[in-house]
């Protein structure tokens, strides 16, 4: 269960983002996990950057955390402390949580140096139903650089992804510090409103 992972973090400040449907069933689950934080209700879903949107944003404004404005982005002070926050699905089977925290502990050196960590898993057999990254060069003995994201392949492209023996399932797990995560999502916004700018004509 995701919350009582997150109940191993020490001082971990815990947001959930869900629909209101399951508002009841994200208050237990917390509960029977031992774990304290802010629930965030989404009147529809939209997917999961937009749930990592709200909680970065809520994380700033709520959890002493300060911000400034430096143009049209919107920065984390950096004279402060920059906290990492985990983005974590709430749908993943990890039987074994002692070594899913010493995995997020061994991001937290390339996560400190301004990098977006993810976390591949070892693929077991050919999948289309994952996605998948290409590892790239080494960063430290713990991490590489992501050559490429791909989306869920065809089963012959799993099979020859496997077969290059540099590929893992993406788990969806994202581990940024917040003044990163602050600048992605404000970059986003940016050429999201340029995409869906109006186009007029004469």
């Amino acid at each position: 269960m995701t919350a009582t992972r997150a109940a191993q973090l020490n001082d971990a400040k815990v947001i959930a983002v869900g629909s209101d449907e399951h508002r009841f069933l994200i208050t237990q689950c917390m509960q029977e996990a031992g774990v304290t934080g802010s629930v965030l209700l989404e009147p529809a879903s939209r997917n999961t950057a937009m749930a990592m949107a709200v909680a970065a944003v809520y994380a700033v404004e709520n959890l002493n955390l300060t911000s400034k404005t430096n143009g049209d982005q919107d920065l984390l002070n950096q004279s402060d402390p920059d906290p990492l926050l985990l983005f974590c699905p709430a749908n993943h089977h990890i039987p074994d949580t002692d070594a899913f925290i010493d995995c997020i502990r061994s991001g937290i050196k390339a996560a400190d140096s301004g990098f977006i960590v993810t976390f591949g898993v070892m693929p077991t057999h050919p999948s289309s139903a994952y996605g998948y990254i290409r590892a790239g060069e080494q960063i430290d003995a713990f991490a590489s650089s992501a050559s490429q994201f791909i989306e869920k392949p065809q089963s012959a492209d799993a099979e020859k992804l496997l077969l290059e023996g540099n590929a893992f399932w993406n788990a969806g797990i994202f581990y940024p510090e917040h003044q990163t995560s602050w600048a992605l999502l404000s970059f986003t916004r940016q050429m999201s409103l340029r995409r869906h700018k109006p186009r007029c004509g004469t």
